[in-house]
C-alpha cells in the first residue's frame, strides 16, 4: 500500500531554514532543528511546540525539506495528526501501524498533535513508533506532553525586529511595498502571530492586486481588528 499521507502540504515549498526568521528569540530552537536535520543525534524523536501560528509547522517542514534533499531516494511520511485519527484505521494497517513500513522512511512528521479521547488509537500508534529508529517529529501547541519525545524545542512569539523581517520577506514574495507606518504598526502588535502577520499581508496584497486601492494605515488597522475579533 502506498503512503496516502505523502501529499504536499501547501506550505511545504516555502519552508526553509533560510526564511525561518530567528534574530533573537528562536535562535537556539533553529540551531537545534538544523542539527537534527543535518547530523546523527543521540535522540530520534523531536518535539516542536509553540503558541498557535508561530512557526512550529514551518520549522518542521524546513527539517523535512532538508532531509528530503539529502536523501531523496527514501520516502518521507508526514501527516496532520487529525488526518491520522479521522481516517479508517483498517485501511491504513500497512502504514501508520506497521513498524517495517515506517522504519523505511527517512523522516516521520506528525503535525499538530493534540490530546484525543481515542486512547486505543494513540496507544497503538505510540507502541509502533517507540520501536522505530527513523527520525520522528511531532509539532503541537505549548502545554502538550508526549512521552515519546526525547528532545523538545519551544518557539516563542517573534520579537519586534523579527516581525519586521517577517513582514519584509512576505511583502517581497508578494511583490508589494508597504509603508514604514504600516510595517511599524504591525510589528508593534504584541499579540500578533506569524500566521496572522502573513494573513494580514496577504489580504492587503489581494486588495491591491485586484486594483481596488493602495492600502493605508486605517485600512490595515480595520482589517487587523476584524481579524482579532473573529479569532
Amino acid at each position: 500500500m502506498t503512503n496516502k499521507y505523502s501529499s504536499t502540504y501547501p506550505a511545504k515549498e516555502r519552508a526553509s531554514f533560510e526564511n525561518f526568521i530567528s534574530v533573537n528569540t528562536n535562535q537556539i530552537a533553529k540551531s537545534t532543528a538544523i542539527e537534527f536535520a543535518l547530523s546523527v543525534t543521540p535522540y530520534n524523536v523531536l518535539g516542536i511546540s509553540s503558541t498557535i501560528g508561530n512557526g512550529a509547522t514551518h520549522l518542521a517542514l524546513s527539517i523535512l525539506n532538508e532531509i528530503e534533499k539529502q536523501n531523496h531516494k527514501k520516502e518521507i511520511f508526514y501527516s496532520s495528526y487529525n488526518e491520522l485519527v479521522m481516517n479508517n484505521q483498517s485501511e491504513n494497517e500497512l502504514t501508520i501501524f506497521n513498524n517495517e513500513f515506517l522504519e523505511n522512511k527517512s523522516l516521520i512528521l506528525i503535525d499538530s498533535f493534540y490530546e484525543t479521547s481515542n486512547k486505543e488509537f494513540i496507544n497503538k500508534f505510540f507502541e509502533v513508533l517507540k520501536n522505530v529508529k527513523a527520525k520522528i517529529i511531532f509539532t503541537y501547541t505549548e502545554g502538550i506532553k508526549i512521552s515519546l519525545v526525547q528532545k523538545e524545542i519551544h518557539l516563542f512569539s517573534p520579537s519586534r525586529i523579527e516581525k519586521e523581517k517577517i513582514i519584509i520577506n512576505i511583502q517581497s514574495a508578494e511583490k508589494i511595498n508597504l509603508s514604514s507606518e504600516i510595517i511599524n504598526y504591525i510589528s508593534y502588535q504584541n499579540n500578533i502571530s506569524v500566521r496572522e502577520i502573513e494573513g494580514l499581508i496577504l489580504t492587503i496584497s489581494a486588495r491591491e492586486k485586484l486594483g481596488k486601492f493602495r492600502a493605508d494605515i486605517e485600512f490595515v488597522k480595520n482589517i487587523y481588528h476584524k481579524m482579532k475579533n473573529y479569532n
